[in-house]
């Protein structure tokens, strides 16, 4: 079944990514999903996007978000399968070692938040 999309949802779509700064992967996952869905997602009272930090952690939302609105299932996987090589592309052998060392970071800081507790 074909989707049907108003250009008034695909302006809210590309909206949507532009405003939380998502990829544009994002997009293609709006369209996929059924006009309805789509709304229900962009929506949804569970977006929070402020509490991620970088586009990864973004995008893993916006992934979750999928899987929870998208009725019929498909989009999450298609989309999110899209995504991995995406980053596969943009993440060098380079700064894959920086992303080791800003996560040994995190875990320091994490200790540290605790015992401040």
């Amino acid at each position: 079944e074909s989707q049907k999309h108003s250009s008034r949802f695909m302006l809210n779509a590309m909206k949507f990514v532009r405003q939380h700064a998502l990829h544009k992967v994002a997009e293609h996952a709006l369209m996929m999903m059924s006009p309805t869905d789509g709304e229900n997602l962009m929506k949804s009272q569970s977006i929070n996007f402020k509490r991620c930090k970088g586009l990864r952690d973004k995008m893993r939302h916006f992934f979750y978000l999928v899987k929870s609105k998208d009725k019929s299932g498909e989009v999450e996987p298609m989309v999110s399968h899209a995504w991995d090589l995406i980053k596969q592309k943009a993440a060098p052998e380079g700064s894959r070692s920086r992303s080791r060392k800003e996560r040994s970071r995190s875990r320091r800081s994490r200790r540290r938040s605790k015992s401040r507790r």
